[in-house]
């Protein structure tokens, strides 16, 4: 491979990762924007649901919401709990 193949591939690379983390980055944010508020009763129910399912069987964006979700509860805002219809 040459050197341009390689600065070629590398270049790729970055765009793939930048692409990834973009897409991350505003998959969290619609998240966060369309969040609705529910009871710890809910909240406790979430929780059993996703410790009943093996963490390599979740899709990427049921991790997602879950990471966003636990955030949201462990903040403790104003707001109180909150979840994502997805």
């Amino acid at each position: 491979m040459s050197e341009d193949e390689l600065r070629g591939k590398l270049q790729e690379e970055k765009t793939r990762r930048r692409n990834a983390e973009r897409r991350e980055k505003y998959l969290r944010e619609k998240i966060n924007k369309e969040m609705k508020t529910f009871g710890l009763e809910d909240h406790a129910d979430l929780t059993h649901m996703f410790q009943m399912v093996e963490e390599g069987a979740l899709n990427p964006d049921m991790k997602l919401l879950w990471e966003e979700q636990e955030k949201a509860l462990l903040a403790k805002s104003p707001k109180g709990y909150r979840w994502h219809p997805k």
